[in-house]
């Protein structure tokens, strides 16, 4: 069956300035949401507001994406840290919980930002998305990347160069993958996995549609998003 969205080329992804903070008008604060936003044909950019948890509370970044949703932003990116940039920043509230939250308040597409293999084993991962896809049919998208060492220290372990922190998110996309498919998982790398099985699969996922697609040099596919963080090449060309 065909996904409610499919996000396209690349939506805008802003890391948000160290220390800054969102300001929202009180006429889009209050600005009441008229239906559906409308769908994209996939050959035009999907304009998507980014909801820094580092930014602002849960409770204000939720009354946030509710007033871009107002204001017509077509989706909501969100950001997965333990710790802000920066201690001027002040917030860092936990991703996935708000998530639940934010998409039951809204009716745009949403996507996380987050980092399997340290601070998140991908079996946990699997699991979140599987119920945010299943609560939320065609509307969830993740980005996974290999991570930040500000977020992933509190583990205790060696953080790892990134050429090992590359093939780790490889290794969780595979993971991964094969969870949402339904299949029990035993894997032993530089991630252990041990007779993992997700048991609540969303019906519209199945197979190779469940969104996640092959890795790249920061960041994975997905549904046509690709997060990287050495951006210059990419904005060169455009």
């Amino acid at each position: 069956p065909p996904v409610t969205y499919d996000p396209v080329a690349n939506p805008l992804y802003d890391t948000e300035k160290r220390g800054a903070h969102l300001r929202i008008p009180n006429r889009i604060r209050s600005a009441p949401i008229s239906g559906s936003p409308p769908r994209v044909p996939h050959h035009v950019v999907t304009v998507a507001f980014h909801a820094s948890h580092e930014q602002l509370s849960p409770s204000e970044l939720l009354e946030a994406a509710i007033a871009a949703e107002s204001a017509g932003f077509q989706g909501v990116t969100a950001s997965d840290h333990l710790a802000p940039w920066s201690k001027r920043q002040g917030h860092s509230g936990h991703a996935w919980s708000w998530l639940g939250a934010a998409m039951q308040a809204t009716s745009v597409p949403f996507g996380v930002v987050t980092a399997p293999g340290q601070r998140y084993h991908p079996a946990i991962i699997a699991q979140a998305i599987s119920t945010l896809a299943d609560l939320f049919p065609g509307r969830f998208w993740p980005v996974l990347g290999s991570g930040e060492a500000l977020n992933e220290h509190v583990t205790g372990e060696r953080w790892p160069d990134k050429d090992i922190r590359d093939r780790r998110l490889l290794e969780c996309v595979h993971v991964i993958r094969a969870l949402l498919r339904g299949e029990e998982v035993t894997h032993h790398g530089l991630v252990t996995v041990d007779r993992a099985r997700v048991w609540s699969l969303p019906s519209r996922m199945s197979g190779e549609r469940h969104g996640l697609g092959r890795g790249c040099r920061d960041a994975v596919v997905v549904r046509g998003l690709v997060q990287v963080k050495s951006a210059v090449g990419l904005v060169g060309r455009f």
